[in-house]
């Protein structure tokens, strides 16, 4: 019953079940191989700690659906669980790992843009088994139409920052000053532990660590995408 709430949610415009009352994600995946359903489902029970729904899409495509927790597994717990899957169960999976978001109706959207994010992946990243929109970003910036790049950039700006400036100005002087805590305090005249708290709040929140490289680079260009449209 929960599956099929979730795929009327997301394809036939049916209502958000009603217990999600926590930040969600989802968890795109996808199978090679002797696909036996029943094994794939066993083995993600067996390694995801928390509560979940799964969703299949085609036969050898569906979407983990869960709430947020402390125990969400990270990028390297999915690649060791894609290995885990291919010497067990003899076939193979990829995974695409996207952000915890707000549970109204944008989930649908946030499905289908992510999906998309996904398929490109596959195609520009055939070896790596989970990815995430960090790593695809920099091909994205290569091979995306200049006014289709400028939607995504203006989409994902406004689930970042939505009207929060001074938030964007925060994070993106904070890259400027490749990441130093002590002097983009100052440059903001901030107590050193209060901006780190919003740093840490922000990574938190989106889901984007911008400590690292990958992260620090697809959060400066939604700043500046988002700067030019104002």
């Amino acid at each position: 019953p929960e599956e099929n709430k979730w795929f009327s949610f997301l394809f036939s415009r049916g209502e958000l079940p009603a217990y999600i009352k926590k930040r969600t994600r989802f968890v795109h995946f996808h199978l090679f191989g002797k696909i036996e359903r029943t094994s794939f489902t066993e083995a993600v029970r067996h390694f995801w700690p928390v509560s979940f729904v799964i969703v299949w899409i085609h036969e050898d495509r569906g979407v983990i659906v869960e709430q947020e927790s402390e125990a969400a597994a990270k990028k390297g717990e999915l690649e060791s669980l894609a290995k885990v899957l291919e010497s067990d169960f003899y076939f193979s999976v990829r995974f695409y790992a996207g952000r915890f978001y707000e549970p109204d109706e944008c989930l649908r959207k946030h499905y289908t843009r992510e999906q998309a994010y996904f398929l490109f992946a596959e195609k520009r990243l055939p070896q790596v088994q989970s990815v995430t929109f960090e790593m695809i970003f920099p091909f994205l910036l290569l091979e995306t139409e200049k006014e289709k790049l400028e939607t995504l950039l203006s989409e994902e700006a406004e689930l970042l920052f939505g009207s929060e400036a001074e938030l964007r100005k925060t994070i993106k002087l904070f890259i400027e000053n490749n990441s130093n805590v002590t002097l983009t305090a100052k440059k903001l005249h901030l107590h050193r532990n209060s901006l780190q708290y919003r740093i840490d709040k922000f990574i938190e929140r989106s889901g984007i660590d911008i400590k690292s490289y990958k992260g620090a680079l697809l959060a400066y260009f939604i700043c500046l995408q988002n700067e030019s449209s104002e």
